[in-house]
């Protein structure tokens, strides 16, 4: 979507498809304390018109921006364009901990690979499709890495997942979970840790799965399941929308 550039219309374009008013205020309002970060609908409809042509508090633009995926490159330009300073000279003026726990947001990114392979080699075709395939904003496929034990999947699904940080193809972080060491259980568990949420409270396992699913739905992220033995199980993984990537490995 192309967008004027002022500060409304480059908020409609990071919501365009995936946010309306409503939902983007009640996640706002769940997530963050309201006595510091308070947006209603309204507020938000002004913003995207015009009406009001910035917002009040940079605090409510970090928790936006948060909500909607946006890395700090995107926040810096949400700031700029509503008369902010930028996220490094916030951090100098920061005085409070609310204050300083909105900014440590863009530094919590998960990012929980394996080291790389120094030696890895080939592959290249596989490689330049499969990055070809993750740069795209949607994903309405799962990715999928299948051949005999031993042939590299997992070297590639690693250097894979490099690539796509060092390109900042997903904002929000990349996830890797071990399929072969863990039950279904616990991968759930992890991947929610790695969201910032501890789900063991959660003892029944379509309710663990809903919750991880719904936060994995509107994260722009790639989420990597390595040596994936049931199939079964990534059902109750994949995310109901086609913002977050998969990338499976199947022994």
């Amino acid at each position: 979507m192309a967008y004027e550039h002022n500060f409304g219309s480059f908020l409609a374009s990071k919501m365009e498809g995936r946010f309306g008013d409503m939902r983007l205020a009640n996640e706002l309002n769940a997530t963050f304390s309201p006595e510091f970060v308070k947006v209603s609908r309204s507020t938000i409809r002004n913003w995207r018109d015009q009406t009001s042509p910035r917002a009040k508090k940079w605090q409510q633009l970090l928790a936006v921006g948060h909500i909607l995926g946006l890395d700090e490159f995107e926040i810096d330009e949400l700031l700029s364009l509503s008369k902010f300073p930028k996220l490094a000279e916030l951090w100098e003026v920061a005085d409070e901990e609310e204050q300083a726990k909105l900014l440590s947001l863009w530094s919590r990114v998960p990012f929980n690979l394996p080291r790389k392979n120094p030696f890895f080699v080939g592959r290249v075709k596989e490689k330049s499709e499969l990055l070809l395939e993750l740069s795209k904003a949607q994903h309405n496929f799962i990715y999928c890495l299948t051949g005999m034990a031993g042939v590299g999947k997992t070297t590639l699904a690693i250097e894979l997942a490099y690539e796509a940080k060092e390109r900042r193809l997903f904002s929000q972080g990349i996830i890797w979970l071990d399929g072969r060491r863990n039950t279904i259980e616990e991968l759930l568990l992890q991947c929610g840790f790695q969201l910032g949420r501890n789900l063991a409270n959660l003892r029944n396992i379509n309710l663990l799965s809903q919750a991880v699913r719904e936060m994995l739905s509107s994260k722009k992220l790639l989420l990597i399941i390595d040596n994936l033995n049931n199939e079964k199980d990534l059902e109750l993984l994949l995310p109901a929308t086609g913002f977050c990537a998969v990338l499976v490995s199947i022994p």
